[in-house]
């Protein structure tokens, strides 16, 4: 990891994902590792590791990419979520092609 060997990590991910999941998991990280400083990039651009500050990019992902080396953190469900004039307009969502 480019930052990690000069103290600090710069970490790119959805913000949701951030809030969410990697956020309340960091202070136990920080505690262990006060030598460590990081960064947050919470952007959905596309990620860009060569000539970047970024060391680790945490996606989305149906399939994990070639390359770079990838590893599957979490398990994740979606569900649609919409408004009651949506309801009221469409109907019930039952099948994907609703």
């Amino acid at each position: 990891m480019q930052g990690a060997n000069s103290g600090g990590l710069t970490i790119h991910l959805f913000q949701s994902l951030a809030q969410m999941w990697l956020i309340p998991q960091m202070d136990d990280f920080l505690s262990s590792n006060p030598e460590i400083t990081v960064k947050l990039i919470t952007k959905p651009d596309e990620i860009e590791f060569s000539g970047s500050s970024i060391d680790i990019a945490i996606r989305y992902a149906v399939e994990a990419p070639s390359e770079p080396m990838c590893e599957k953190l979490i398990d994740d469900a979606m569900a649609p979520v919409v408004s009651p004039d949506y309801l009221r307009h469409y109907g019930v969502i039952e099948t994907p092609e609703d």
